[in-house]
C-alpha cells in the first residue's frame, strides 16, 4: 500500500502512520497520545500536518514520508521492536548505502524539494 492511500485513510482519532487509535488526550504520557507530524520535516520546510501517536512521531522524526511508509512496510513489527528514531535511521541509512552500492533508485530522492501542497492536496486532512 502507498504512502498517499495510506494518508488519505487517516483522520478521526486514530494514527494516520499506525492506524491505532483511538487516540488519548495530547497531555498523556503514552505512546497512543495524540500528537501532529509535519508529513514533509521541519528541516525541509514542513507544511502539512497530520494526527499521529507521539511512538510514530517519535520514530518517524525527520524521515521523508516514503522513507517512513518503505521502514513501516519492510519491518512488519517495527512499533514494537524500535524503541527511538536512531534506531529508524540506522537502519533506513543502511538501505541508503545498499540502494547506492546495488546502482538502485533511493527510496526518496532527499535532495529534491519536499512534497508540495498540491502534491498532498486531498490526501491529508
Amino acid at each position: 500500500m502507498g504512502w498517499k492511500t495510506r494518508m488519505a485513510g487517516s483522520g478521526g482519532g486514530y494514527c494516520c502512520y499506525c492506524k491505532r487509535g483511538p487516540l488519548e488526550p495530547s497531555t498523556s504520557r503514552s505512546n497512543l497520545a495524540f500528537t501532529r507530524d509535519h508529513v514533509n520535516p521541519k528541516a525541509n520546510g514542513g507544511g502539512k500536518t497530520v494526527p499521529c501517536c507521539r511512538k510514530c512521531n517519535n520514530l518517524k522524526s525527520d524521515l521523508h514520508p516514503r522513507e517512513w511508509f518503505w521502514f513501516i512496510d519492510h519491518h512488519p513489527r517495527w512499533w514494537k521492536e524500535f524503541r527511538n528514531h536512531a534506531e529508524v535511521a540506522r537502519v533506513v541509512a543502511a538501505e541508503r548505502v545498499r540502494r547506492t552500492a546495488a546502482g538502485e533508485p533511493p527510496i526518496a530522492f532527499r535532495v529534491l524539494p519536499p512534497l508540495t501542497d498540491h502534491e498532498l492536496e486531498g490526501i491529508v486532512p
